[in-house]
């Protein structure tokens, strides 16, 4: 009967850990701000992703170049950045 409690106490602890996992991962994934004017971002030719992410970091259009990243690659996105001038709001 012990082990049958540590057991349940352990899966909710893992439980709760998910969750507050999952909530700060979809806060980092949610807009910077409610500002809708667009700032003008340039991605050079031949510039990697990870300078990108670190590029718009220090922007402030996104909360977390790292999780911007994981996010990217989970989604297939890396692979497709192009370069140009863009219009991007924080929002």
């Amino acid at each position: 009967m012990k082990k049958y409690k540590r057991a349940i106490w352990f899966v909710l602890f893992l439980i709760a850990v998910f969750l507050i996992f999952k909530i700060w991962w979809n806060s980092q994934l949610g807009s910077v701000s409610n500002d809708e004017s667009t700032q003008v971002f340039v991605v050079q030719k031949g510039e990697g992703f990870s300078s990108v992410a670190e590029k718009l970091k220090k922007q402030n259009l996104v909360k977390s170049n790292q999780v911007f990243t994981l996010y990217a690659r989970k989604s297939g996105y890396v692979e497709k950045i192009q370069s140009g001038t863009f219009k991007i709001s924080p929002s």
